[in-house]
C-alpha cells in the first residue's frame, strides 16, 4: 500500500518488510520501521495493509496485528513509539480483531477500521471506545464481516466487503443498505 502525506513524503507498506518512509531530502532516502519482538514500542507487524495521515499529522497503520498510531511527534525520532490498538477479549469497547484491512478518517474526524472477519470498528472523534458493526441475520446490518475498503460520500460511508457486496452506512440513522450481485441485472454490483 502507498500513501503520500502532507509533508511530501511517500509511505510504503509492505507484505512482510514493514513500513518504509521515502523522504526525498534524506541522504539515505528511506526510513524503515520494522516489528521487533523485543521492543513493544515498535510497529505491531511487518504486514502493512493501509496507511493514513490524520488531520493533525499522526500516521495510522492497519496491520495484520492490530491498528497502530504513530504520533506526529514520534515520526522523525530514531526509535519512535507506536501506540497499538489490539484485540483484547476482556474489552468490549476495544478493537474487534487484530487483522485490520482498511482504514478511513471521515470528514468529521471519525475513524473506521475494517477487519478481515470481525466487521467494522468505528471510533468517534475525541473518544477512546470503538463501536462495532457486524453481519447479522437482519437486513439492517453489515452484509459481510470482512471489510476491505471505505469511501465517504457526503455524510454516508460506503463499505466494500470480501464476499457479500457493497454497503452504504448512514451514521445519522445508524442504518445499512447493501447491494449484492444479481446475475439477472447487469446494472447492479
Amino acid at each position: 500500500t502507498l500513501y503520500w502525506d502532507s509533508r511530501n513524503r511517500l509511505w510504503i507498506g509492505t507484505r512482510n518488510n514493514g513500513l518504509n518512509l521515502f523522504v526525498p531530502n534524506n541522504k539515505n532516502g528511506f526510513i524503515s520501521f520494522q516489528n521487533n519482538v523485543d521492543n513493544p514500542n515498535s510497529i505491531a507487524s511487518n504486514i502493512i495493509r493501509a496507511i493514513h495521515e490524520d488531520r493533525i499529522g499522526n500516521v495510522w497503520i492497519a496491520t495484520k496485528n492490530g491498528l497502530d498510531l504513530l504520533p506526529k511527534a514520534e515520526i522523525d525520532k530514531n526509535n519512535p513509539i507506536f501506540k497499538h490498538f489490539q484485540y483484547d477479549e476482556d474489552d468490549d469497547l476495544g478493537i474487534s480483531q487484530n487483522s485490520i484491512y482498511s482504514f478511513l478518517e471521515d470528514s468529521h474526524g471519525n475513524f473506521w477500521a475494517g477487519t478481515w472477519s470481525a466487521g467494522v470498528n468505528h471510533i468517534q472523534s475525541g473518544r477512546r471506545n470503538f463501536k462495532h458493526y457486524y453481519q447479522k441475520a437482519t437486513q439492517n446490518s453489515l452484509s459481510h464481516n470482512s471489510a476491505s475498503c471505505f469511501v465517504q460520500d457526503e455524510d454516508m460511508v460506503w463499505i466494500g466487503t470480501e464476499g457479500n457486496g457493497l454497503n452504504l452506512f448512514n451514521p445519522v440513522e445508524s442504518s445499512f443498505k447493501f447491494f449484492t450481485h444479481d446475475p439477472d441485472r447487469k446494472s447492479v454490483v
